[in-house]
C-alpha cells in the first residue's frame, strides 16, 4: 500500500522558515516533519548558509534527504557528511559508487 507522502520531496530554508531569529525550532515543526517522513515523505534543507553554520541546525531536524548549502553550491548527506556533486547524479557516477543515482546515496570525500 502506498504511503501518504511517498511521492513528495520537501526542502526547506532554515532562517525565518523553521528557525526563528533566536535559532529556535518549534517542537510542532519537528513533529510535523517527523509525521511527513514516517508517512513516506522525503525531507531536507536548502539554505544559503555554509555547512559550518547550518549543520548545528540541520542536526536538530529529522532529515532523510541530502541537504543543499551555499545556495546550491554544495549538496551533502547530513548523516554521512558525504558530498553529492553534479556528476554523482549521472548514471556513470552512480555506477562508480555502485549505487543507482536515484537512491540518494552519495559518493565523494567527507567534509
Amino acid at each position: 500500500m502506498a504511503q501518504l507522502f511517498e511521492q513528495y520531496l520537501v526542502l526547506t530554508d532554515l532562517d525565518g522558515t523553521v528557525v526563528d531569529e533566536a535559532l529556535n525550532i518549534l517542537p510542532r515543526d519537528i513533529e510535523a516533519i517527523s509525521y511527513f517522513i514516517a508517512n513516506g515523505g522525503t525531507f531536507g534543507v536548502s539554505t544559503g548558509r555554509v555547512m559550518v553554520s547550518a549543520m548545528p541546525l540541520v542536526r536538530r531536524l529529522p532529515t532523510n534527504a541530502p541537504c543543499v548549502f551555499l545556495n546550491g553550491g554544495a549538496i551533502m548527506d547530513p548523516h554521512t557528511a558525504f558530498f553529492c556533486t553534479v556528476p554523482t547524479w549521472t548514471k556513470a557516477a552512480g555506477k562508480r559508487c555502485g549505487r543507482s543515482p536515484g537512491t540518494f546515496r552519495t559518493c565523494g570525500p567527507p567534509c
